[in-house]
């Protein structure tokens, strides 16, 4: 992580376009991996993960990292990626083709679900902070526990713990 820190000091201090490369080839692959667990499309991640590698250059001067470098760059994927499923989703809902709901079991089942992604979304609010982020980072972003501690600087028993915390929580007041 230090060694991470030094790297973004010489790019941050001195443009050093060698110390940007060496984050590049470092991370490059794993960011792709966690990018693409995002948008299911690997030609698409590698685009979005050099986007925000250049974008990270041309605003070198006005970013602040001062702790976690890795962290940053996933966050700054996470963002592109959620971008680009933004654009997309506009994309297809630009066409009137758009199904209609016809049946009343599809309406019901519509109706059921959106009612427990409601219920969901009230109990991760009332979730302790950090176990709700590392909750979300798990099962939405698909992070495994190693790379969640690593992000996060904790260890992997605390993941853990507030995994299983968030779970209880869940399977106590969701009833599915």
């Amino acid at each position: 992580m230090k060694e991470d820190l030094d790297l973004w000091f010489l790019i941050k201090q001195n443009s050093d376009q060698m110390a940007l490369n060496t984050l590049f080839e470092k991370y490059y692959h794993s960011l792709c991996a966690f990018t693409n667990s995002i948008i299911s499309d690997t030609e698409s991640a590698e685009e979005l993960v050099a986007d925000a590698l250049a974008n990270i250059w041309n605003k070198r001067e006005t970013i602040e990292i001062n702790q976690n470098v890795k962290a940053y760059l996933v966050v700054s994927c996470k963002y592109k990626a959620l971008e680009f499923l933004r654009k997309k989703k506009e994309y297809y809902l630009n066409f009137d083709s758009i199904p209609e709901l016809t049946h009343q079991e599809t309406a019901d089942q519509a109706q059921n679900l959106s009612d427990t992604k409601s219920e969901l979304k009230m109990v991760l609010n009332q979730m302790p902070r950090k176990t709700k982020t590392i909750f979300l980072l798990s099962r939405k972003l698909k992070f495994t526990y190693k790379e969640i501690s690593n992000v996060l600087e904790i260890s992997e028993k605390t993941v853990e713990k507030h995994m299983s915390d968030a779970l209880k929580i869940l399977r106590a007041t969701i009833k599915i």
